[in-house]
């Protein structure tokens, strides 16, 4: 989901945030901290410029009150909030902005980006059903989080390359004590190669992707038969694929994209293209007995079994 969506939402006139406004008597930040929130809003009032630490308390607190979480602790370059998923409580680290991590925990647990997907399994799953679920694109770990709070008994793999989102996506797994979660920091691709880490999109951390190279020092990259021997099965519930642009190696072709969807029941994709790689990964779902549906900015799709 693009940044200016975030932008526009947290960025409304203050007439219309009222929700936010009357947020400030609830028990989400710190005294001191509303203090701050309250000498933003009457700077907006008068029109007058208004101070990073301002600026930055906004932000977060728009997203702990429309999610209904709370802000744990403060520290210099993040935050530690705690998000309910129903009666699940998850501790989660932030890193303050400029960080993208605000923008994708608001993906996660305010927009529900993934909901549709979970609706969708739980036509076919319970939620105490031990399902298995590959997360490639894993950035700080929201979307693990979310899933491990719907499908407790789940087994995950989260695939992440870059390292400073690595670090936060096993600080926010070792947070909740989550059993049954392998954090790898490497990166699903459509063979064994090594890879370099690049920037794209507004080159923030929810932007990386990676590219192949020849230096033996960087990291690896596995289709994705490797990692489901890492979950002791055939094929996994549940792949959810944010790669930022690198999808189009896993659909480069009818044979790869082939193996790759005999892989999983259900997948959820967000493909950073409009054009021919989406028309493309279309055709290739349809030849593999998927049915599909777009939602926001993923493509959902469900493999699609006929009884005989």
């Amino acid at each position: 989901m693009s940044q200016s969506k975030y932008t526009q939402f947290v960025a409304k006139p203050l007439n219309k945030r009222i929700n936010t406004l009357l947020g400030i008597f609830k028990g989400n930040i710190s005294f001191k901290q509303k203090g701050t929130l309250i000498s933003y809003y009457i700077k907006r009032l008068l029109k007058q410029p208004v101070s990073e630490s301002e600026k930055n308390i906004y932000y977060l607190y728009s997203f702990l009150v429309d999610s209904n979480a709370q802000l744990i602790e403060e520290y210099k370059d993040e935050y530690k909030v705690k998000v309910f998923i129903g009666s699940k409580a998850n501790e989660i680290y932030l890193r303050k902005f400029p960080s993208s991590d605000q923008w994708v925990y608001s993906q996660v647990f305010i927009y529900r980006q993934y909901q549709p997907v979970i609706d969708m399994m739980l036509k076919e799953y319970t939620k105490d059903s031990q399902l298995t679920i590959i997360d490639a694109g894993a950035n700080v770990g929201m979307s693990t989080l979310y899933f491990k709070s719907i499908f407790p008994n789940a087994k995950i793999i989260s695939i992440e390359p870059e390292s400073g989102n690595f670090q936060r996506l096993k600080k926010n797994i070792a947070v909740n004590d989550f059993a049954d979660i392998i954090s790898i920091q490497s990166a699903l691709w459509y063979r064994e190669a090594y890879l370099a880490v690049i920037e794209s999109g507004d080159k923030r951390e929810w932007a990386f992707s990676v590219e192949e190279t020849e230096d033996k020092s960087l990291l690896k990259g596995y289709d994705v038969s490797y990692y489901i021997k890492q979950l002791n099965t055939d094929k996994v519930c549940l792949l959810k694929i944010d790669i930022e642009g690198a999808e189009r190696y896993l659909f480069d072709n009818r044979e790869i994209s082939a193996k790759l969807l005999s892989s999983c029941e259900y997948l959820a994709i967000e493909i950073h293209d409009n054009g021919s790689l989406r028309k493309k990964i279309y055709s290739f779902l349809e030849e593999s007995g998927f049915e599909y549906i777009d939602s926001d900015e993923l493509t959902i799709a469900k493999k699609i079994h006929y009884e005989q």
